[in-house]
């Protein structure tokens, strides 16, 4: 009795199929320099205000990714930009504003704050959570 190539062949075309539907993705980009006026992604209103090129999940690391693909930091000196901002947290939106390089925001002046290279834009205390060189001062939120 001969054999039929077609078991053989299905598993092939299933195995391929397989490796296919698990490669990555090619993740989103969120390019920031000083001339960007505004950025594009999924906000998450927490403790700091953060836009993530894609929808942020439990796995985030800054540090296995480059640069373009981290988060955006933003703050903001308004209350109510700020308001509007944590309504929209989840949805994906466009930020107007304007980029500012951490590096160049105020240290805190405390014994604390110098140990702990604290930066403030304003009062605002800036942990920077997405490694960027630059953080986002944002003036609107438009829901996308």
């Amino acid at each position: 009795m001969a054999r039929s190539g077609i078991p053989i062949a299905a598993a092939w075309i299933a195995l391929a199929s397989y490796v296919a539907g698990c490669a990555e993705t090619p993740r989103r980009e969120i390019r920031l320099g000083a001339r960007t006026d505004h950025i594009e992604g999924w906000i998450q209103a927490g403790a700091e205000l953060s836009v993530f090129p894609d929808r942020p999940d439990r796995n985030y690391d800054p540090y296995g990714w480059n640069e373009t693909h981290h988060c955006v930091t933003v703050v903001t000196d308004s209350p109510e930009v700020w308001t509007a901002a944590c309504e929209l947290d989840g949805s994906r939106v466009r930020v107007w504003g304007r980029p500012v390089l951490y590096a160049e925001l105020d240290p805190g002046t405390s014994t604390h704050d110098v140990l702990l290279s604290k930066r403030y834009y304003k009062t605002t205390l800036v942990n920077n959570a997405c490694l960027r060189d630059y953080i986002f001062v944002a003036d609107r939120f438009e829901k996308l």
